[in-house]
């Protein structure tokens, strides 16, 4: 088996390093589906509860209110949260990012 390593590392097998872009990529993916399952999951149980009763909102107490039109919005976090996961997990996108960046103005 062929292994490849630096001056002052341990030699890894060939194979271990062609598995680290998909554990990579398989990281990323969890990360992206877990910020999309807790962004939305308030939002669709408010939706949920306001198609049993419509007047909910009405209801509620001023705090609770605040609370709830959080929620109402929070399925928008789900598209702020994705880039900053892209940014911080794959530097490929980082770099095509900056090489975008640096188009519209000079770096």
């Amino acid at each position: 088996m062929l292994h490849l390593a630096a001056p002052n590392q341990k030699a890894k097998p060939v194979a271990d390093l062609k598995e680290l872009p998909l554990k990579r990529n398989m990281l990323i993916m969890r990360m992206v589906t877990f910020t999309f399952i807790v962004s939305y999951l308030p939002y669709l149980i408010l939706v949920m509860l306001r198609y049993v009763d419509e007047d909910i909102p009405k209801k509620m107490p001023t705090h609770l209110k605040i609370v709830y039109h959080v929620f109402l919005k929070s399925s928008f976090l789900n598209s702020v949260l994705h880039p900053f996961i892209y940014i911080v997990m794959n530097e490929r996108y980082r770099k095509k990012l900056l090489n975008l960046i640096c188009s519209w103005r000079r770096c």
